[in-house]
């Protein structure tokens, strides 16, 4: 599921991303994620410790289970792409196992196709870039 955070206009003015989408299970893990992903700006406390203003609220809320979507989405619209730097998205982590990392230096090695297009880099450089590109990072 997709949670959207849409960050409150606190003070005046927005700071970071309009809206932060976080993939989770459930919209408790989505808050945990959005306040510890270090690319996230998500704070809840915002009034509370003076950082938001008290009149304007929060900057920030907490999503709950039922705000989850099929997929990420900013007010009811899937294509988010036209809010450009106005949003960050938060995917699950994926994992690699050895096995499979293997198995994609394998078929590396055996691609001539790889060979012409990244001559100058090693099998390992190009698993390594495929696996960061599997795994969000």
């Amino acid at each position: 599921m997709f949670y959207t955070f849409s960050q409150n206009n606190s003070g005046g003015s927005f700071s970071g991303p309009k809206y932060v989408i976080v993939e989770a299970d459930s919209g408790s893990e989505a808050n945990h994620i959005a306040q510890n992903h270090p690319d996230s700006p998500i704070y809840f406390d915002g009034c509370s410790t003076g950082q938001d203003c008290g009149c304007c609220g929060d900057r920030w809320y907490e999503t709950w289970d039922e705000d989850g979507k099929e997929s990420p989405e900013i007010y009811g619209e899937d294509d988010i792409s036209r809010y450009g730097s106005d949003v960050l998205v938060i995917r699950k982590e994926t994992k690699v196992s050895e096995t499979q990392r293997e198995k994609i230096a394998h078929v590396l090695a055996n691609s001539d196709i790889v060979w012409t297009k990244y001559g100058s880099e090693t099998i390992e450089q190009l698993t390594e870039k495929i696996v960061k590109v599997l795994t969000n990072q």
